[in-house]
């Protein structure tokens, strides 16, 4: 342990990481990266920016001084594929028409 008045700059920024990342998961939001999802979802990158700003998956990212860590929530990825199976849409019902 180090007294935070006592800390190099690497070990703040590494706090801080850890901070985030426990909140992250404390809230459900831990899951691949963008890359990972569209492999997941078997569609392109492009479309898991579609399916973000629809509302259809979570996203959360980190940004440590022009560094970011994006990642796309594992329970949202889950419910996409429900979704699909279920409706054909990876909309929940009622918002298919945001999907196009």
């Amino acid at each position: 342990m180090v007294a935070s008045g006592k800390m190099t700059q690497a070990q703040r920024e590494a706090e801080k990481f850890s901070k985030w990342a426990d909140d992250v998961m404390e809230r459900g939001l831990w899951g691949p990266s963008p890359g990972g999802a569209a492999g997941e979802l078997k569609c392109s990158r492009a479309h898991i920016d579609m399916l973000v700003a629809a509302g259809v998956l979570e996203r959360v990212t980190y940004d440590a001084g022009g560094h970011f860590m994006i990642m796309i929530s594992q329970r949202s990825i889950e419910g996409a594929k429900q979704n699909k199976r279920q409706t054909g849409s990876w909309a929940p019902r009622g918002r298919e028409r945001e999907q196009g």
